[in-house]
């Protein structure tokens, strides 16, 4: 089978290795795009709520995918003097918010964790029975 010596031997050994790692590379290469540019519907948000009183927005919800966000409730809380910019995505449907605003992650085994971010953005998305009364009140 092999008259060629040990030089055959090795190469076809790393060309079955090789072909081995194809669907390795494969998934690496999907999982890398997935949690690039593409990376939304992997943060599908399950129960999600938006509250509004006169001072601020509060957005409650459970993320869905653990392993981007380890918590069982997420809250962003945006005091309206706070809010930079907001713009519309008509492409994407959603409201892209530019604030500073406190995050928190409640975890039931783990301690609530509550950050300040600055100037960074909150998405909302564009699946609310009451989406347009809430851009009008913004």
């Amino acid at each position: 089978m092999f008259y060629g010596g040990g030089n055959e031997i090795i190469a076809y050994f790393l060309g079955i290795i090789g072909n081995a790692f194809i669907p390795f590379i494969a998934m690496l290469l999907v999982y890398a795009i997935s949690i690039g540019g593409g990376r939304d519907i992997l943060k599908v948000r399950l129960n999600e709520k938006v509250y509004l009183n006169d001072e601020c927005l509060i957005n409650v919800f459970t993320p869905k995918y653990k392993r981007l966000i380890d918590a069982d409730v997420v809250e962003y809380k945006i005091e309206f003097p706070d809010i930079h910019e907001m713009v519309w995505n008509a492409d994407l449907h959603r409201l892209e918010i530019n604030a500073d605003f406190q995050y928190k992650m409640t975890h039931r085994f783990k301690e609530e964790k509550i950050q300040e971010k600055k100037n960074e953005t909150v998405i909302l998305y564009e699946y609310f029975d009451s989406m347009q009364q809430l851009m009008n009140h913004l």
